[in-house]
């Protein structure tokens, strides 16, 4: 783009401006500078070519024959609106001056006879709200400008500019451009300018296809942008989309989907809804704030300060640079995480590292799908602490280990979780030069776990209080009548893990009903050629000769059971108080409340995920009688 000029209307034009009278074409094909193919309302011939203050049209006896053209012959053409309609056949507009921009003062109507070939530069000035543009097919072929205080165009259908020169770009100099929900295709979109200006792209599509520059440069000052349902594409290489300056700016959807493109955030407060970064060694950098970064191109880059609800990682040799809020940290690529950012929720299914001290409210760990020898790896830095605040879950599986290593075995780096009413309780991993610290739980790795060469500080290595690695043979009672939800879930499995239930050839689900006494056997599938085999005994009793049981089941129910964590508890007509204990296996008490009934059916709900999985039992103490029942958590 060759565009320098002021603010100003361009006023150094030959013609009338004081003249409002319409012009009309006539005479078929020739030159905008000849008169004698202009005509006014009266028929008389003017005096001066049409300027900003005449509407030309372009109408069923303006041509003679198809393909007749308009030849734009001058540099500075220029009218109010410009209106082609009720074409026999197909026209031309031509025009290819050298530095010759066509001036449009209102609005702009091409009908899909037209065959736009002028290659001049479009500039709209206008101080009217009312304008409108209708391309009906055409294509632009060179930048087009918006430049008008108080002015506003409106598009009623696609604006395509040129794409084979790649020298096309469109330009927000002053005013307001709605785009009306359409696709606008281009080489960039500039708007580095700090007069008022208001641009909304509600529901529309726009793709830029600038290389090696500025694809989208927006200085936010005085400018507000509307993005609702929007989104912004970035196909070229080493493409640049900076906002600079200005505050509260949202964006919907931004995608960069070529190598090395860029999101610049310069002195802002902007915020996006989804940003996809596709390409290889993609980057964002600045202070933002999103509902979603996707980084699927490999090498890609999470950089600045920022606040995101979740993060999704889908490449290998990714980055997150300086310090980040993150809700929800999904890694399915290999992850370098740098410096110290707090992540509510992360998960991570591939080998990651861990260079800096990092927050965690919930840290998973898990073991690798696709090569299960080798297992997962997870890196820490020398002398970093990853802090845990409320779930630590890492566990491998006798197919997948887990292994937690110092990027420098000399020094260790740690894991600290202080918080919690319950110990860490880990499996099969293999721990070099991570130590593990607590003010006041157990750190246990599992009696399937290793270190090497020594075992590091904090770490027992034996199982947790009331975990066991899938069902081991254990028998589970029930009463008939009820059914029983065998669960999977201790076998460490991952996503796509298969559990093949009584000798099916058919993979089930996670969860098995059983309804009649059995011995219950499992296959589980990590892998094509890694897998394990496992059985649970349940009985089922009728509960005559559990009285205790039996009045739990008639006065008080709990349900589910068995449970994830998540159940109620159930009073039918009692109206006493009752003193609700948990305790787990070794008859520690996990939980005790008073329960107030003031209904003859009374109903309370309970969260017990934070406890470890295992069979507990719950007693409820009332002044004319005990019960337990016991509650399975899996």
């Amino acid at each position: 783009m060759k565009y320098l000029g002021s603010f100003l209307f361009p006023m150094l034009i030959s013609v009338s401006v004081f003249s409002q009278d319409n012009y009309y074409w006539v005479g078929g094909q020739g030159n905008w500078s000849d008169l004698n193919h202009w005509q006014l309302e009266n028929g008389s011939t003017p005096i001066d070519l049409p300027g900003i203050m005449n509407n030309v049209f372009f109408n069923a006896n303006s041509f003679e024959q198809s393909f007749d053209a308009v030849s734009i012959d001058i540099i500075n053409p220029a009218c109010k609106s410009m209106i082609w309609e009720n074409l026999p056949f197909q026209v031309i507009l031509s025009g290819n001056i050298p530095n010759t921009k066509l001036t449009i003062a209102g609005s702009l109507h091409f009908e899909s006879n037209v065959f736009n070939q002028f290659e001049g530069e479009l500039e709209f000035v206008s101080t009217q709200e009312d304008n409108t543009i209708a391309m009906n097919g055409n294509h632009l072929n060179n930048d087009i400008i918006f430049n008008g205080s108080g002015g506003a165009w409106t598009l009623l259908d696609n604006l395509i500019l040129q794409i084979d020169n790649s020298i096309s770009s469109l330009y927000l100099i002053e005013g307001s451009l709605f785009t009306n929900g359409v696709l606008i295709v281009g080489e960039s979109f500039l708007s580095d300018y700090q007069t008022p200006r208001i641009l909304n792209i509600e529901n529309s599509a726009i793709s830029l296809y600038k290389e090696n520059g500025n694809a989208w440069l927006t200085n936010c000052e005085n400018l507000t942008i509307i993005a609702e349902n929007s989104s912004i594409n970035l196909t070229g290489q080493n493409a640049k989309f900076i906002n600079k300056n200005g505050f509260n700016l949202s964006f919907w959807d931004i995608n960069l989907l070529g190598a090395l493109d860029s999101i610049f955030n310069i002195n802002n407060d902007v915020s996006y809804k989804n940003i996809v970064l596709e390409g290889m060694y993609s980057l964002i950098n600045g202070n933002f704030s999103a509902h979603s970064v996707s980084l699927t191109g490999s090498g890609s880059t999470l950089q600045g300060y920022s606040m995101t609800d979740i993060v999704m990682i889908g490449s290998d040799q990714t980055s997150i640079k300086n310090n980040h809020h993150i809700g929800k940290l999904i890694v399915n690529g290999i992850l370098h995480i740098l410096d110290s950012s707090y992540i509510e929720f992360g998960v991570f299914y591939k080998k990651s590292y861990f260079h800096g001290n990092c927050t965690f409210d919930t840290l998973v760990l898990l073991p690798a799908e696709v090569t299960p020898a080798e297992g997962n790896i997870f890196y820490f830095g020398p002398g970093t602490t990853q802090t845990i605040n409320d779930s630590l879950y890492i566990r491998g599986n006798q197919c997948s280990n887990i292994t937690l290593t110092s990027i420098n075995t000399a020094e260790y780096a740690y894991l600290r979780k202080d918080y919690g009413a319950h110990d860490v309780s880990c499996d099969f991993l293999v721990i070099n030069g991570v130590a593990a610290e607590s003010a006041t739980l157990n750190f246990y790795a599992g009696q399937s776990s290793s270190s090497w060469p020594v075992p590091p500080p904090g770490w027992l290595f034996e199982n947790s209080p009331n975990y066991f690695y899938g069902f081991s043979g254990v028998t589970y009672e029930a009463c008939w009548g009820d059914t029983l939800i065998l669960n999977a879930t201790n076998f460490n499995g991952w996503t796509n893990t298969e559990y093949f239930w009584n000798g099916s050839t058919i993979p089930g689900e996670i969860t098995f009903p059983v309804t009649s006494q059995d011995t219950i056997w499992i296959r589980v599938q990590y892998a094509a050629d890694c897998f394990i085999e496992d059985y649970a005994i349940v009985v089922f009793d009728s509960c005559e000769n559990a009285v205790n049981e039996t009045l739990s089941n008639k006065l008080i129910s709990i349900f589910p059971n068995p449970t994830n964590g998540f159940f109620s508890i159930e009073s039918h007509n009692n109206f006493e108080e009752i003193n609700f204990i948990l305790r787990n296996s070794n008859g520690v008490i996990v939980f005790n409340e008073m329960l107030y009934p003031t209904d003859t059916k009374f109903r309370k709900s309970f969260d017990f995920t934070g406890l470890s999985k295992g069979i507990y039992s719950a007693e409820f103490i009332m002044k004319s009688k005990t019960m337990s029942q016991k509650v399975i958590l899996y």
